[in-house]
């Protein structure tokens, strides 16, 4: 795969063996006084060599993942023909598009499912959190939440919420739909709007020092054509805060569902 928009220059070669999922670095070719660069990738790893500096980042192979972003100018992906040598596929990746791929994902986020957590249950052990950011190895906890339509079981939700913020000394991030308004202006059309309904929201935030990240994009994050409603948000304990600062919640254009979708 190589990038759109490459200048005209000098670069580097790299010969690439692929069957099937599996790519494998054969050689680099090099010119005098620069430094080889050797790629690997096999299933969802990938190794990146640049001189004595080493990168190792696990990410899954998605083959139509071109299909799946905005194309921007210079990073639009492309697939590129390969060559049969000596009865292998060979396919040629520059040296820039290699340095070009390393500097697009250096702020990428690992994640990883830990497995299914009631939110009364203790939070994931320090040891095997979920989630790391590759370019500065911080790590954080991620909380996603469903606030159900009925008032009990949503009661039911902010109980436990309180509980497990009580037990979050690591930097987190609550985030969902809480089915729950924070300010009369978050809803539009629709029931009248009770004061309990505000209150949830707020004596979680009260309770827990929870606070709401930073946002950007549409304001309102559900409708059903009729009724327009902010029940979706992202919200961050102090740790976050102090650690992510740069940090915001963007919500984008709605697509096939009712709901906002939030871009951390």
């Amino acid at each position: 795969m190589a990038r759109g928009g490459r200048r005209g220059r000098s670069r580097q070669v790299a010969l690439i063996s692929q069957e099937g999922d599996q790519i494998e670095a054969l050689q680099t070719s090099r010119g005098e006084g620069e430094n080889q660069v050797e790629v690997f990738a096999a299933e969802s790893n990938r190794t990146v060599t640049q001189g004595a500096e080493i990168a190792n980042t696990q990410v899954q192979i998605v083959s139509s993942y071109a299909s799946l972003v905005d194309p921007e100018e210079g990073t639009e992906l492309k697939f590129v023909s390969t060559e049969i040598i000596d009865g292998k596929q060979i396919a040629k990746i520059e040296r820039e598009d290699v340095e070009a791929e390393i500097d697009y994902w250096q702020n990428a986020v690992l994640c990883s499912v830990l497995g299914p957590m009631q939110t009364s249950q203790q939070p994931p052990a320090p040891e095997s959190k979920a989630f790391t950011q590759v370019s500065t190895n911080k790590k954080f906890h991620i909380i996603f939440v469903y606030g159900m339509n009925h008032e009990h079981p949503r009661q039911q939700m902010w109980e436990e919420l309180k509980a497990l913020s009580q037990q979050m000394t690591e930097t987190s991030c609550i985030l969902g739909d809480f089915n729950a308004i924070l300010h009369k202006e978050d809803r539009r059309g629709g029931n009248a709007i009770q004061d309990i309904e505000l209150k949830e929201m707020t004596d979680l935030l009260e309770y827990s020092e929870l606070q709401e990240m930073r946002w950007n994009g549409a304001y309102f994050s559900w409708t059903n054509k009729t009724t327009w409603s902010r029940i979706d948000r992202a919200l961050i304990n102090l740790h976050w805060y102090e650690t992510f600062d740069f940090t915001q919640n963007q919500y984008l254009t709605n697509g096939l569902s009712v709901h906002t979708p939030m871009l951390i």
